[in-house]
């Protein structure tokens, strides 16, 4: 059974063994703080995917330039 969690909810379920295991955790960047807290914990079976970026994506029909660019005009 697949359950969506909010990342600290799902760090401390696995911590304390109320979850078997999760496959969500972006490290070292993303959820280094969960790590810090609750690594200790757990078993790091290591990267299960190489290359992924985080950041903003923009479809090409969009006619914006920058990130400024999603503001409400005032």
């Amino acid at each position: 059974m697949l359950t969506p969690l909010d990342n600290a909810v799902m760090w401390s379920a696995v911590a304390e063994g109320q979850a078997d295991a999760m496959v969500a955790a972006w490290l070292p960047g993303t959820h280094s703080s969960q790590f810090e807290t609750c690594g200790d914990d757990m078993v790091n079976p290591g990267e299960i995917l190489e290359g992924a970026k985080i950041g903003f994506v923009v479809p090409a029909y969009m006619d914006i330039d920058s990130i400024e660019d999603l503001l409400p005009e005032e």
